[in-house]
């Protein structure tokens, strides 16, 4: 998403018929107005608009979004002002276009007629899971079917459609995830977001983590499950676009236990990049004794010496016996890897 420039309107926990038990946006987006007054998005937007060194960039594709409830579930009249509010934005010619994050189940035909009229460009659906017995454990109020039905509308209305998925909630195994997201990756759509599930305190989800009936995810869990679906969506041009919750001082108290890291991104992206590291390692048949030599771009040291170079030291420990050393090639590209063993002298 670096080609965007989003101004986030967040509207907690609005518009829901009601709480799913993993849910407390008013920490996950560290807001607690529940429907911001129109004059102060102003003043707001006029200092971000135009306080920031990427306004005149014209490569940007700038949208207003408003984020953390169920948007199109909100009464009409309330989307209707805001709505009204930010197409004035892009009439202005501020921004390009909307959008919004919401539920499946709240984007039926004659919502999408009345959004038809306002400049709309994406559509971000909370599906979290594509496992039936999931999605009625947490509460969710809506099945996979409808996740889908609900992913085909906004794409046949001419809209980019994202999705959002919660590995880890209670009754998923990480065979179920992964077969949602392969069902998934056959969708029409732009964008994924992977939360994995934490457990925030107030919730009924921290209820039964306490009582003993929820396990969440270890932090090992949930990189190896992200990974594996960002290897599943990005082959298919479905761009991962957040991997983990937003870095907050408010949510990381309001979190119990579950796997919840401030850089929950660059854990997947490390992993990953190690991934690949042992299967060049691997490929060239290394015997007890050998020098391994890792050439990588500079922008890459810190995915292979990860967080606080614990990455670095798996990779010892993983292939124990070799001399691994590595090197920074100015010439390499993104994430380009280049392994070379050799005898120990």
């Amino acid at each position: 998403m670096s080609n965007y420039w989003i101004f986030p309107v967040f509207l907690p926990n609005t518009g829901c018929p009601h709480r799913c038990t993993f849910c407390d946006q008013h920490a996950v987006t560290g807001e607690d107005t529940f429907l911001p007054e129109i004059r102060d998005l102003d003043v707001l937007f006029e200092k971000v608009r135009f306080g920031g060194k990427r306004r005149d960039d014209s490569s940007l594709t700038r949208q207003i979004a408003f984020y953390g409830g169920n948007f199109s579930g909100l009464p009409r009249e309330v989307q209707q002002r805001y709505l009204d509010w930010a197409e004035e934005k892009v009439t202005s010619g501020m921004v390009h276009s909307l959008r919004f994050s919401t539920r499946p189940d709240a984007l039926n035909e004659e919502e999408l007629a009345f959004l038809d009229s306002y400049p709309v460009k994406t559509i971000e659906i909370g599906v979290q899971s594509l496992n039936d017995r999931v999605l009625n454990g947490v509460q969710r109020g809506h099945t996979a079917q409808d996740c889908e039905g609900a992913v085909s509308r906004v794409v046949a209305h001419g809209w980019e459609a994202g999705v959002q998925l919660m590995p880890g909630l209670p009754g998923e195994t990480r065979e179920s995830f992964l077969n949602g997201v392969e069902r998934i990756s056959c969708w029409d759509i732009r964008f994924v977001r992977l939360y994995p599930a934490v457990v925030l305190g107030g919730t009924r989800l921290a209820e039964d983590y306490e009582r003993g009936v929820y396990t969440p995810l270890t932090l090992e869990e949930a990189v190896t499950w992200c990974a594996a679906a960002c290897e599943i969506l990005e082959p298919k041009g479905i761009e991962v676009i957040r991997l983990g919750l937003p870095a907050s001082r408010r949510l990381r108290e309001a979190v119990v236990a579950g796997p919840y890291h401030p850089a929950f991104g660059f854990l997947v992206q490390s992993y990953r990049f190690h991934r690949h590291i042992d299967e060049k390692v691997g490929a060239c048949a290394p015997v007890k004794g050998e020098a391994v030599e890792i050439y990588i771009a500079p922008r890459s040291l810190p995915l292979l010496m990860g967080d606080r170079r614990q990455a670095w030291e798996r990779l010892h420990a993983r292939w124990p016996g070799k001399v691994i050393t590595y090197h920074l090639d100015p010439t390499f590209t993104g994430g380009q890897i280049k392994v070379v063993t050799s005898p120990l002298s």
